[in-house]
């Protein structure tokens, strides 16, 4: 009876999960402690102590955050006893410390979990994928004295007579998850730090190494972007690798980060704008020397890019309705004209770009050819950008300079008009499912970026199908007309309760 909890030894005979807890406690303070937590012959005694309302410290048990939670597994009052879940969730199983003293074998079987419940094994729980729960037979041989395979080999035995399976096999050997990160590998922190910057965006995000790649689901110019899930927390975060070798890529990825950074924290600092934030929060950068590759760790956006929502409406033969397409649309206008208002131009705004929510709100991404501009200045020099989403004038040369060694250099200014025109060749696609000035996808194989350049330049942008609406026509319209900024997004912003309203 030692091992009951108190209302129990006190004439209560209805068990529940909380005097199971206790028994738990009880187990572990006798590990620890090598004594009883309680040590009573009567009924008397334990209701004196019991008036004591806690339980006696042995000097064993040194570790002030083993005792502190000892004393709530123990606690005489069931109603304040710990839950099994609290008592997971304390920092004695949670804290950095904890986390390091994680075995390799630990890891590797909560890794192996892992991987069985993403091909769909749906008898695996929380529990068995992260690695704080798991103890293999080694550390109970190392921690006990006690081998469970030696004592569980007359069943394996068994089994083997029985012409199964042997279990033994399956203890003794775990085949690693082929796309698991290993050890050594850029997320471990300890030799690529999380960089200081960050924690001032969100909490330190520091991936441990132990995180298992789900699949790619994005590819740019620079780099390639993957989903990934945290063993020990299951959070599934968005990865972006890129090269790190080279003065541009290292600027390029640089500034990124920091346009990301001044975004979020301007918007957070604003009492006029939207809580949501409309562009994808990095949580982590880190670098790996050796293979001169960086890692921008993200919020996944789970439904995908824009790109994949049009593909889908086509391969279904569906199309988007008015309603739902203004949605879309607001939410981007609401998102560049945030960025606009702070004099940042994104550069790079296209369908791969526009992310989408679980709840299907808009965030834009890639920020690597962002900018923000200089106090008085309209425009910036245009770095680059993708063609097909490029306005007239960023594709015909402004100015002409010569370099130092003679060389001439084509010197285009780009505006935040730029951006704009880009939500026009979107809008176009979300409704007519291809380019303005390019059919069809057939077509635009054919075609190189110099044949995109001239039908920009050249041709008049196509109306949108009849059948919408004007007020989605008039935006289509107004982001074509070239040299169109600020002043344009805030009528469209204007326009937009009444609109959505009507549709």
């Amino acid at each position: 009876s030692v091992h009951k909890a108190p209302e129990l030894m006190n004439g209560n005979t209805n068990s529940d999960p909380k005097a199971n807890i206790y028994s738990v406690g009880d187990v572990i303070y006798q590990l620890a402690g090598h004594e009883y937590p309680i040590k009573v012959n009567s009924i008397p005694d334990l209701m004196k102590l019991m008036q004591l309302q806690t339980i006696k410290r042995p000097s064993s048990i040194q570790d002030n955050l083993l005792w502190d939670l000892l004393t709530h597994l123990l606690d005489f009052d069931p109603t304040k006893r710990f839950t099994a879940e609290q008592a997971l969730q304390h920092p004695y199983f949670t804290n950095p410390q904890a986390q390091l003293e994680i075995s390799a074998e630990a890891k590797q079987v909560a890794a192996s979990a892992l991987q069985a419940q993403l091909n769909g094994d749906t008898s695996i729980t929380y529990y068995d994928i992260n690695p704080s729960y798991t103890i293999v037979g080694n550390e109970i041989k190392t921690s006990f004295g006690y081998d469970p395979l030696i004592e569980l080999q007359p069943i394996y035995q068994q089994i083997q007579l029985n012409q199964q399976q042997p279990i033994v096999q399956q203890i003794q050997y775990i085949p690693p998850p082929m796309n698991i990160l290993p050890q050594q590998q850029p997320f471990n922190p300890h030799f690529i730090p999380v960089q200081p910057p960050l924690s001032q965006i969100n909490r330190e995000f520091v991936l441990p190494g132990e995180i298992i790649k789900i699949k790619k689901i994005g590819r740019g110019r620079f780099g390639t972007v993957s989903s990934y899930q945290e063993i020990r927390t299951q959070r599934i975060v968005a990865i972006k690798e890129c090269d790190y070798d080279t003065d541009e890529l290292r600027s390029m990825i640089n500034r990124e980060i920091e346009v990301m950074k001044e975004f979020i924290r301007i918007i957070r600092q604003s009492v006029h704008q939207s809580q949501f934030i409309h562009v994808v929060e990095p949580l982590g950068f880190f670098v790996n020397e050796d293979e001169e590759k960086a890692y921008l760790v993200m919020e996944l956006c789970s439904e995908g890019d824009l790109r994949s929502y049009i593909k889908n409406m086509r391969k279904q033969g569906t199309e988007i309705g008015a309603k739902k397409c203004w949605e879309f649309v607001s939410s981007i206008i609401t998102a560049v004209n945030q960025l606009h208002v702070n004099d940042i131009i994104h550069g790079d705004l296209k369908p791969e770009n526009v992310l989408l929510t679980e709840d299907i709100k808009v965030k834009l991404a890639d920020f690597g050819l962002s900018r923000k501009l200089q106090q008085g200045k309209e425009y910036m020099t245009h770095l680059g950008g993708t063609t097909f989403y490029l306005p007239p004038e960023l594709l015909q040369i402004q100015s002409v300079q010569t370099d130092a060694e003679g060389r001439q250099l084509q010197k285009r200014q780009q505006t935040k008009a730029a951006d704009i025109w880009a939500i026009g060749i979107m809008l176009y696609e979300l409704l007519a499912q291809h380019h303005p000035f390019i059919g069809n996808d057939d077509e635009s194989a054919d075609l190189s970026e110099l044949d995109v350049a001239h039908l920009i330049v050249t041709e008049e942008a196509p109306e949108l199908p009849a059948h919408y609406p004007d007020s989605l026509r008039k935006i289509h319209l107004g982001a074509f007309q070239q040299k169109k900024s600020f002043p344009f997004l805030k009528q469209q912003l204007i326009w937009e309760d009444n609109e959505e309203a009507n549709l």
